[in-house]
């Protein structure tokens, strides 16, 4: 005040410096729920890339240390899609496999709490056992398999309706050791398994035909007792192996759900 002095006493000086205060705790306050805020929002886009028991572990250990394991594997890949593709506008392709893919991982694969390991192209690796391990894995696997090809036939009247197409997918199934946990560089990495048993995986995937379902002699054995319409099939020699595969084709319409 230019005018008067001592206008103000040292109780106007207190009140202004608590006012001051108050206002910098309600500014620091915005501040801070706009960081947390813009975190989450990049947090949410950065899980998107990991399935959510791999989120889980992370959360958990903070990071996911390469181990020895035991995996049920399963590998689906939409028959014919070579031939499809070729007669599609890309967008369509893409437009049709987000679909796909959407119904088949966060519906079915995470519903069976199965971890999606990668796509490759038209096809999917889901796992179960890593990184978490229950005595049914296999079970589960087998159950979303079965959940796939259904899934399928409900996508068909629906695409038949919109797009005048159909598919049909071949699904492999193994069982066996691997090494799991994350693999690639330190800036870059993907939650993976590396073994025989997700080789073989994808090598019986290529014997299933169209609209079936195949599974290994490794698998048949860790499933539970469900009186499972199976089909036992001549031993199969896969390239790459020296021995024959034992395998079993599931009949897959007669089963309600396991």
């Amino acid at each position: 005040n230019l005018s008067t002095s001592n206008a103000y006493a040292s109780e106007d000086l207190e009140f202004l410096t608590a006012l001051a205060n108050q206002a910098a705790i309600a500014i620091e306050n915005v501040r801070l729920y706009k960081q947390i805020e813009a975190e989450a929002v990049m947090r949410a886009k950065f899980e998107r890339f990991f399935p959510q028991s791999v989120r889980q572990k992370l959360q958990e250990e903070g990071n996911l240390e390469i181990i020895d394991t035991e995996v049920t594997a399963l590998f689906s890949d939409i028959s014919a899609f070579t031939e499809l593709s070729s007669v599609m506008e890309p967008r369509q392709v893409i437009a049709m496999l987000n679909d796909y893919f959407q119904v088949m991982v966060e519906g079915i694969v995470f519903h069976y709490e199965g971890t999606l390991e990668k796509y490759i192209g038209d096809a999917l690796l889901a796992i179960w056992g890593a990184p978490y391990q229950k005595s049914d894995d296999a079970d589960r696997a087998v159950g979303a398999a079965i959940a796939m090809q259904k899934a399928v036939r409900d996508l068909n009247t629906r695409w038949m309706q919109e797009r005048n197409f159909g598919i049909q997918i071949h699904i492999g199934i193994n069982s066996g050791r691997v090494a799991a946990g994350n693999i690639g560089s330190p800036k870059l990495i993907q939650y993976a398994t590396i073994g025989d048993t997700s080789d073989v995986t994808s090598l019986i995937c290529n014997v299933a035909k169209p609209g079936e379902i195949i599974f290994s002699q490794d698998t048949y054995d860790r499933l539970a007792p469900h009186n499972l319409p199976l089909e036992k099939l001549p031993p199969e020699i896969v390239k790459g192996k020296s021995a024959a595969l034992q395998l079993y084709r599931l009949h897959w319409q007669q089963v309600e759900s396991i």
